[in-house]
């Protein structure tokens, strides 16, 4: 019997929401992502959102891996978000509209 990869899974099932809120928010994305910036590793993200948010635009992933890739994204210029799996086990357009609002507000101080 073959084992379910969740993380992938989830990363399909994250993806598949970003393509459909940019579409449905004509948005413009790029999903999946690789950031390579010159180093041995590369790190991929769900999507880029490159209008969304500050400077470069918006890297999703999944909150699991948000510690290991928010660092590099913000190094690179990048905003990041990391999304919980429940969030994206369906599409909901109104959901998925007040998200990318609020990856698109400016940050404020805390």
């Amino acid at each position: 019997m073959t084992e379910i990869d969740w993380h992938k899974v989830h990363v399909a099932r994250l993806a598949a929401c970003c393509q459909r809120a940019a579409a449905d928010l004509n948005l413009s994305i790029t999903s999946p992502f690789i950031l390579n910036a010159g180093e041995r590793e590369e790190h991929r993200f769900v999507a880029l959102f490159p209008h969304i948010g500050p400077l470069n635009g918006t890297l999703v992933c999944l909150a699991a891996d948000w510690e290991k890739l928010s660092d590099i994204a913000h190094t690179y210029g990048y905003s990041c978000v990391g999304v919980l799996p429940e969030s994206c086990a369906s599409y909901d357009p109104a959901k998925w509209a007040a998200f990318i609002k609020e990856w698109d507000a400016p940050p404020t101080d805390a």
